[in-house]
């Protein structure tokens, strides 16, 4: 979770793309002004955006190479959640908190299917998606959870993110 405070711009918000979800404090302004340059956003900028917001909505941004406010970002897909000025990384350091207490295989399974590219056709992904749900299904967190859904309690998972669930 990249945590947004202040100017972002470039490779720095490239960088901020390249992570699963971003926070943007309220004050904050986001760009890829390298086309002004002369260039062009060359790590990662133009693939990252474009599959987060589609390629026309990238395109138009990097081709615009202005820089925009954090609730404009957050608008148009490219910030996922705002924050007061200063609180950017608190507030990202909740939500991984909060994100930590689900079943960490159900965590990596979600993010690798979720971040795998449509290769092959769409009834290859969804085979794959089936054979991990499956296993999901079958594990021991989700014998746990169900348990803990019935009985009204938090879950006590297995497989933790190197902490105590």
């Amino acid at each position: 979770i990249a945590a947004i405070e202040g100017a972002c711009y470039g490779g720095g918000y490239e960088l901020a793309l390249s992570c699963d979800f971003r926070v943007a404090a309220s004050s904050s302004r986001v760009g890829l002004p390298e086309i002004r340059r002369g260039v062009w956003p060359g790590t990662g900028g133009i693939p990252l955006l474009s599959r987060l917001i589609g390629a026309s909505a990238a395109k138009r941004f990097i081709l615009e190479g202005e820089m925009i406010s954090a609730e404009a970002a957050h608008a148009a897909g490219m910030a996922d959640r705002l924050s007061e000025r200063g609180t950017a990384l608190e507030t990202a350091i909740a939500w991984a908190t909060a994100l930590s207490k689900a079943p960490a295989h159900a965590v990596r399974t979600v993010k690798k299917l979720a971040d795998e590219e449509w290769i092959g056709s769409v009834r290859d992904y969804f085979r794959r998606e089936i054979e991990a749900y499956v296993a999901c299904y079958q594990s021991e967190d989700a014998r746990e959870g169900n348990r803990a859904f019935f009985e009204k309690r938090e879950p006590k998972w297995a497989d933790t993110h190197g902490e105590e669930s």
